[in-house]
């Protein structure tokens, strides 16, 4: 009964399926009509309210006045439009037309008073209060103030339809009325020709399935040819179906034989095997595959939704879950799908084995390799790898493409023929063949050519490797150019030097014996008159005393005291040639102790002299102590006499950490000082600040100090203001 209502409602369908596109001509006609009214009545009703505007403009400017009202009404409106005038506060001043409200009211709050109150000319469609859908027109008149009014325009979107929807409900009564005409003869037409026929066939298909049909009963006959050779072809299929039957019992046999075959197959084999149908569900598991995957669980889920990869060919997948075997696996192997020719698949079967073992050997590889990969694409220095037998380039690094000038593409399409001298390539293949079989190679140095055809020095060293198969070697190439010419003019250097330090020597030994000369003229030549002057001096006073006046006496003083001088300054010469040849000998040592003995030596000399002397203890440096010793005599004894005026005098010997870690010693004093104006001349021989009437001296013992302290590889410097004291430091090379 089912179906043959199923067959009625289909003809119906197809009835109601021919009128429908009529139904949607109708319904589209209509929207467009009305659409179209709308756009007209917009357009009519913004001229309308224009026209009322100059209107009611004139109107304010005239001389006889009349009533907003009547000027309105005056004007051609339509049946279904009304017009009003309002002020700037929403009073109505007059109105014409159907929804005119009356004079002096206020206009009720909508969209009329808000577009009234905004003050500027508007147009459109809205909605009242009520959700009645009005069409509408705005336009101020005068100026803005106290004088200014609206003329508005307002049209019932539903009346000015109302003509088209009832046109619209006319028409889709007659279809529907069509359609209703329409499916009973369908109804009609399908009880009558088709629902016996195929009522019968239906019966002859259920006994057919009960196999329990006649075969040698005629085929009833039908109304439609059709429907009769219908029948026919289901008569035809019966007897058929009940040949097969036999054939069918026969393979079902045989089929249940080779599944039995299959079966054992499949628990023989060492790879797991899975067959799945459509859903993932598993329909045969052998032995292999429990073994392989304990459980066919992982972390609660079935197998089909944890491993999504049942598309057609090769798969590795890696299984870290919860396993009953408590270990993370990789498989590999093959997924089929088990379908027939033209046919959606109904399966899979899969074929697996555990390959974690090699997994982590690949990974390991591919690890490396990955690290090769980056080191030789990021190396700085050009890098190649050339085939031993072609010598043709496999891969070249980015380095090799800035540095060389070729382009990716040229250096694949060279060997490392290309880019050597001709002359070097006989000396190429010669190295090659000594490196054959050798691992290592180099480093050598080769002249190669860049693009541009200039010559540049590389060092290279090569390893040799297997590239996708084949005998290669891996190039690293080292531009030495520079270096080699740097080396060159350094060869050339150190032999312009030697020659140099060859030619001083010799200079400095002339000039070492000719000090040496002067050193021995001085201490005998120049030594032996001044004790001549000194002694003959001495013997005028001591015998010819009495009989000398005062002035002659004063002359005779005068002479030895510059005898004495002079032989200062001759000892003070000595000294400071001495400082000057004397070898350094460096060590570690407390620079207090020379300071104290300086300053006993002087108390011991002057006992009449009170001076205060503070030496800060220790005072650390490295240096030579006999030599360091004079600096600080020399410091001391100059303190010492510039503080002879001075009736407390104080002298203070320290040292001071600087932030670069040097150390700077100082002596100072608050004895007369000096003008800093002629600092400069201090630490020259000979060269004095202070009279020789006022301070003794000749000069030498700073320009001695100044040599030492510069041989140490420091420097000396000195602080003053005249009449309060002196401050005299100097540094020595920092410990290495």
């Amino acid at each position: 009964m089912k179906r043959v209502i199923g067959l009625r409602a289909a003809l119906i369908m197809l009835v109601l399926i021919a009128i429908a596109p009529v139904f949607a001509v109708v319904v589209q006609a209509s929207l467009a009509e009305q659409r179209t009214r709308l756009l007209r009545a917009e357009a009519s009703l913004k001229s309308l309210v224009e026209l009322a505007a100059a209107h009611q403009e004139r109107h304010a400017q005239s001389a006889r006045q009349l009533e907003t009202s009547e000027v309105l009404r005056r004007l051609s409106i339509p049946a279904d439009t009304t017009l009003l005038v309002a002020d700037a506060r929403g009073v109505v001043l007059g109105g014409a037309g159907p929804m005119a409200p009356a004079a002096g009211s206020d206009l009720p709050p909508g969209f009329l008073r808000t577009a009234l109150l905004e003050g500027r000319a508007r147009s459109g469609r809205s909605r009242d209060v009520q959700g009645q859908e009005w069409l509408f027109a705005l336009q101020p008149v005068g100026l803005p103030g106290h004088g200014r009014v609206h003329v508005a325009g307002l049209i019932a979107a539903r009346e000015l339809l109302a003509p088209s929807s009832q046109r619209l409900r006319t028409q889709l009564g007659l279809i529907a009325l069509i359609a209703l005409l329409g499916a009973g003869l369908a109804w009609a037409f399908a009880d009558r020709v088709l629902l016996g026929p195929m009522r019968r066939l239906l019966d002859r298909v259920d006994a057919l399935a009960q196999e329990d049909q006649r075969l040698d009963v005629p085929p009833p006959g039908a109304r439609l040819r059709e429907l009769g050779e219908l029948h026919a072809r289901v008569h035809e299929m019966a007897r058929r179906l009940a040949e097969r039957a036999v054939q069918r019992d026969g393979a079902l046999a045989e089929l249940e034989h080779q599944n039995h075959l299959l079966e054992s197959v499949l628990e023989s084999m060492a790879e797991g095997v899975l067959v799945v149908d459509a859903r993932g569900r598993f329909v045969h598991v052998n032995r292999a595959a429990h073994r392989i995957l304990p459980g066919l669980q992982v972390r609660g889920r079935s197998f089909r939704e944890a491993l999504d990869w049942l598309a057609d060919g090769e798969f590795r997948h890696e299984i870290s879950g919860e396993l009953a075997c408590g270990r993370t696996i990789v498989i590999q192997g093959s997924a089929r799908p088990m379908q027939r020719p033209g046919q959606a698949p109904t399966g899979s079967v899969i074929v697996f084995s555990d390959i974690t073992d090699a997994w982590h050997a690949e990974r390991s590889l591919r690890d490396s390799e990955q690290r090769y990969r980056s080191l030789f694409e990021s190396n700085p220095h050009p890098m190649w790898v050339f085939d031993t037998q072609t010598l043709r380039f496999l891969t070249v690094n980015d380095a090799a493409v800035a540095h060389y000038g070729y382009s990716r593409q040229e250096f694949l399409a060279m060997s490392i023929e290309d880019i050597r001298p001709a002359h070097d390539v006989e000396a190429l293949h010669r190295r090659l063949a000594l490196q054959a079989g050798k691992v290592l190679g180099g480093p050598d140095i080769w002249l190669h050519r860049r693009r541009d055809g200039s010559l540049i020095h590389v060092e290279v060293t090569s390893h040799a490797l297997d590239y996708d198969g084949r005998p290669a070697r891996m190039v690293l190439a080292h531009d030495v150019t520079e270096r080699l010419l740097a080396q060159e003019a350094l060869q050339t250097m150190n032999e312009t030097l030697e020659r140099r330090v060859e030619e001083r020597t010799r200079e400095l030994a002339v000039a070492n014996e000719e000090l040496e000369s002067f050193s021995y003229s001085v201490s005998h030549d120049l030594r032996a008159p001044l004790q001549v002057i000194d002694g003959f001096g001495r013997a005028l006073t001591s015998r010819h005393s009495d009989r000398l006046d005062g002035q002659a006496r004063h002359y005779l003083d005068r002479i030895r005291e510059n005898t004495r001088q002079m032989a200062q300054l001759i000892d003070d010469l000595l000294a400071l040639a001495r400082v000057t040849r004397a070898e350094l000998v460096t060590e570690p040592f407390d620079l207090s102790v020379p300071a104290k003995r300086a300053a006993d030596r002087l108390r011991q000399r002057y006992p009449e002299r009170e001076v205060d002397f503070a030496v800060q203890e220790p005072m650390p440096c490295t240096g030579d102590a006999r030599l360091l010793a004079i600096v600080m005599d020399n410091l001391v004894g100059n303190a010492w006499k510039f503080t002879s005026r001075v009736p407390r005098a104080r002298i203070e010997v320290g040292a001071s950490a600087q932030p670069d870690g040097s150390t700077t010693y100082y002596v100072s004093d608050n004895g007369a000082g000096f003008d800093m104006t002629y600092a400069d001349k201090l630490f020259k021989a000979f060269q004095r600040l202070h009279g020789a009437a006022d301070f003794e001296g000749t000069g030498i013992g700073l320009a001695t100090v100044h040599r030492i302290v510069t041989r140490h590889g420091g420097s000396v410097s000195a602080a003053s203001r005249p009449g309060r004291g002196a401050t005299f430091s100097f540094t020595l090379k920092p410990n290495p």
